[in-house]
């Protein structure tokens, strides 16, 4: 890296300086960081380029993911400037990827009000937005009706901003505004009668409001031969719509369209799944059955697992890691498991299928589902007993553990979520000892809980509720009930047969139906339904 030297002349030192800022941008450009960085800490003895010095040594830091580092330098570089919207931008980044949220969202208003046209600055702030479910409910409630009110304003002021309306309808979907979400694109459509992202996004509309027929009915009428991804993301969705009406043999074949979404979240996990034949339900020597999308599903999508043992010789799972204990107390047989995150999975295979694709070949009608009347996980019965014992609590007493949020970015997160205070008095308190199934940072609501309601909720200081699964089977299966919103507790206590209350969306996620009180998938699972977006009514734990 050559050094920094200075000239006799004003003008000299000024070329010296651009040069140096052109030689840290191509660095930056070229994904050369930490040069870019020794670049812009060279620059910092130039009085005259502290500004341009700050600023590239805030992006090469956050480019390095120094996160603390970049903040620091960005925060200093925009006191020489304070309306400069790039510098606005890159902090909001900055601030982002240190999970500092509402700090985010500030910087990136600030840029759309100096510059209302920054398509990069509404990117970001839409990325921030994203990130919200990350914050403690009240703090999201706060910044989600903010950036709401923003938004409004903003369209007011401009009602032709395209991007504005996509960006609102995502915030009115978050609070369970469906129905203004569907005025909102049905707006946007009259602006764009032939859009066929507006067609789609209104057809997502309806079908976050529970107008099924409608939204599958304008899903249907978009024709997009040129834009395959479009035509993923149609089928896809047509795919959940189905299925969420109980139409399961059409909305599984659709579901399939899922691998051609580029939004979809799992893609293949082992390049020799490639090379194998896809399995469509004949009899085989030796299958893979191979894990995707989230570890819920995953739980979920292991129910259809026997039916492909009754196949096959030999069928070979790979999993999440943290499920294998369970998986090998609950399945014996023809059946073994391996953690899907092995670069290679070793042996020889007939045939593979992703686990999502099980029940398009074993679950074609609700009578399909008819057939398992219990749970299919085993918990350690031993820790269980002994976890029970542990919980000393009066004879009369019933044990229930709680979950209460889920950090899940998918849409209606808002309302999804709620406080432990709010749901230990929604259960009632009396003659009950909670236990905690929740992860996260949970003591602050916990202590809250023990002052406010005078009750008493035990939080197992020996196991992690994200990672230790099996110890977090066998204390669900040591509690009398769960109740919890719906996040990975709900599929762990079903799959386990543990009587469950799931506090659930009006319009839940296609999995759990469309109306129904029960759920095909877990039959000790009972599902409460939101009577309005937020609000649950009276709970009566079933027993």
């Amino acid at each position: 890296m050559p050094t920094l030297e200075m000239t006799d002349t004003q003008s000299d030192d000024r070329k010296l300086d651009v040069d140096y800022i052109a030689l840290a941008t191509n660095l930056l450009e070229e994904g050369e960081p930490r040069k870019a960085l020794e670049v812009g800490m060279e620059l910092l003895m130039v009085p005259e380029s502290q500004f341009d010095a700050w600023k590239l040594i805030g992006l090469s830091f956050l480019e390095l993911n120094a996160v603390d580092q970049a903040i620091e330098a960005l925060k200093k570089a925009i006191k020489l400037a304070p309306n400069d919207v790039d510098l606005l931008i890159a902090l909001g980044r900055a601030f982002r990827a240190g999970k500092q949220i509402p700090a985010s969202l500030a910087m990136h208003r600030k840029a759309i009000g100096l510059d209302e046209n920054n398509l990069v600055a509404m990117k970001e702030m839409h990325e921030s937005i994203l990130s919200l479910g990350r914050l403690p409910t009240k703090e999201l409630q706060h910044e989600v009706k903010s950036c709401t009110s923003f938004y409004e304003e903003s369209l007011i002021l401009d009602p032709t901003r395209i991007d504005l309306y996509y960006s609102l309808s995502h915030l009115y979907i978050m609070q369970g505004r469906s129905l203004d979400s569907v005025k909102l694109i049905g707006a946007l459509r009259e602006i764009l009668p032939e859009c066929n992202t507006a067609k789609y996004n209104h057809a997502m509309a309806y079908k976050d409001a529970g107008l099924f027929n409608d939204a599958i009915s304008l899903l249907e009428s978009i024709s997009v031969p040129s834009n395959f991804d479009l035509t993923a993301k149609i089928n896809h969705s047509l795919g959940h719509a189905y299925l969420q009406k109980l139409e399961f043999a059409k909305g599984w074949d659709l579901y399939e369209s899922r691998w051609q979404d580029e939004h979809f979240p799992s893609k293949n996990l082992n390049t020799m799944n490639d090379q194998l034949p896809r399995w469509s339900g004949q009899k085989v020597g030796k299958l893979l059955v191979w894990a995707e999308q989230g570890i819920g599903d995953e739980i979920m999508f292991s129910y259809v697992l026997e039916d492909a043992c009754r196949l096959c010789e030999l069928v070979t799972v790979a999993c999440d890691e943290r499920l294998i204990q369970i998986y090998e107390r609950s399945f014996s047989g023809n059946i073994k498991f391996v953690d899907k995150l092995k670069k290679t999975i070793t042996g020889k295979f007939d045939a593979q299928i992703p686990i999502g694709s099980l029940p398009m070949l074993f679950r074609r009608n609700l009578k399909s589902f008819a057939r398992y009347k219990r749970g299919y996980f085993r918990p350690n019965d031993v820790m269980v007993n002994k976890i029970r014992d542990n919980i000393s609590c009066p004879e009369n007493f019933e044990i229930i553990g709680v979950s209460w949020f889920s950090n899940s970015t998918t849409h209606g997160r808002l309302i999804r979520n709620t406080a432990l205070v709010d749901l230990l008095k929604k259960i009632g308190t009396k003659d009950r000892y909670f236990v905690c199934l929740q992860y996260g940072e949970v003591e602050k609501e916990i202590t809250e809980a023990r002052r406010l309601l005078g009750v008493q909720v035990i939080n197992p200081e020996d196991i992690d509720q994200r990672q230790d699964l099996d110890n977090l089977a066998n204390l669900m299966s040591a509690c009398d009930h769960v109740v919890s919103v719906d996040n990975t507790t709900v599929h762990l206590a079903g799959a386990l047969g543990v009587p469950t209350t799931a506090l659930i969306p009006s319009v839940a996620d296609w999995r759990w139906g469309f109306k129904d009180l029960n759920t095909y998938w877990y039959p000790s699972v009972r599902l409460h339904r939101q009577s309005s977006p937020g609000v649950w009514p009276t709970l009566a734990l079933r027993q």
